[in-house]
């Protein structure tokens, strides 16, 4: 990789002008699994910039413990601790 590439505040613009573009969550998440180098500044920039916010996050945890209404995440049940 060229020495300019290295330098952090250049990936980050290149890498929010790539998240804009069409596909471009989905190049940028190529980008963080391709090359080691851009791994962490990608991340970055995917989870600064989620397109559902952490609703989807929240979608991954057991059905029983949120709810959808309207498409957006309303609420979430209390969880218990054993």
């Amino acid at each position: 990789m060229h020495n300019c590439l290295l330098i952090a505040e250049m990936q980050t613009k290149i890498l929010e002008y790539v998240i804009q573009s069409d596909r471009g969550h989905q190049t940028v998440a190529a980008l963080a699994r391709t090359c080691k180098a851009l791994t962490e500044p990608c991340l970055d920039v995917l989870w600064h910039r989620q397109e559902r916010g952490l609703g989807a996050l929240m979608k991954t945890l057991p059905a029983d413990l949120w709810e959808v209404s309207y498409g957006s995440l309303v609420r979430i049940a209390h969880l218990l601790f054993i």
